[in-house]
C-alpha cells in the first residue's frame, strides 16, 4: 500500500503560514538552521526526526521543508505513514528565499 505525500508550493505554503492555517517544521541539520531559517519553524533535524516531537497543531497543517525538498520529502513520507497528514514544501528553503519570502539568520 503506497501512501500519497502530499506536496505544496512555497506561495501557498506562505499563505497558509500568513493566514495561521499552518505549522512549519524544519528537518535540516542545527548549522544549517543558524545560517538560514523561515520564522516560527520548528527544527526537528532528519538525523533524529521522530513524529512524537511536532508540535501540536489541532486544526492546522503541518508543512516540512528542507533545503530543497528532498529530506523533507522522506519526513513527509514518515509522518503520513504514522497517519499524520503532512505537506512537503516544494523547493524547501531555498525556493522560499528565492521567492522573496521572509527568512532570519544567526543563533
Amino acid at each position: 500500500m503506497t501512501h500519497h505525500v502530499f506536496e505544496v508550493d512555497v506561495h501557498t505554503a506562505h499563505e497558509w503560514i500568513k493566514n495561521g492555517e499552518a505549522v512549519m517544521i524544519d528537518v535540516r541539520e542545527p548549522v544549517e538552521n543558524e545560517d538560514l531559517r523561515i520564522p516560527g519553524a520548528t527544527l526537528i533535524p532528519l538525523s533524529q526526526f521522530d513524529v512524537g516531537q511536532i508540535p501540536a497543531h489541532e486544526g492546522k497543517k503541518l508543512l516540512v521543508h528542507c533545503a530543497s525538498g528532498g529530506r523533507s520529502a522522506r519526513a513527509t513520507e514518515r509522518c503520513v505513514l504514522a497517519g499524520v497528514e503532512a505537506y512537503n514544501v516544494q523547493g524547501g528553503i531555498i525556493a522560499w528565499h528565492d521567492a522573496g519570502y521572509v527568512t532570519e539568520t544567526g543563533v
